[in-house]
């Protein structure tokens, strides 16, 4: 999936980055989160600007997960994809 191309791209400014998974049994599914502590981003541009990051969610949405974009806390971005399991 497109997670793989975010761990390994440069991250903005970035000197750190975690990637955390963790199973969800109440709902079923597999959380996949990673962080950084770089620049961020504006989230009102997340929907204008590339085509990057829409293609995540086409991709997401095609093979049933749901994928999350927000500001992550004390700067930074942080990524979540919620897959869930068959």
């Amino acid at each position: 999936l497109e997670f793989r191309r975010v761990l390994f791209r440069s991250h903005s400014k970035a000197t750190i980055a975690t990637l955390s998974a963790h199973h969800c049994p109440q709902t079923s599914a597999i959380q996949i989160t990673l962080t950084d502590d770089g620049i961020g981003f504006d989230s009102e541009q997340l929907a204008t600007q590339g085509h990057g990051l829409r293609n995540m969610c086409f991709r997401a949405e095609a093979i049933g997960a749901s994928i999350q974009f927000e500001p992550a806390e004390g700067g930074g971005a942080k990524l979540s994809l919620i897959l869930p399991l068959l």
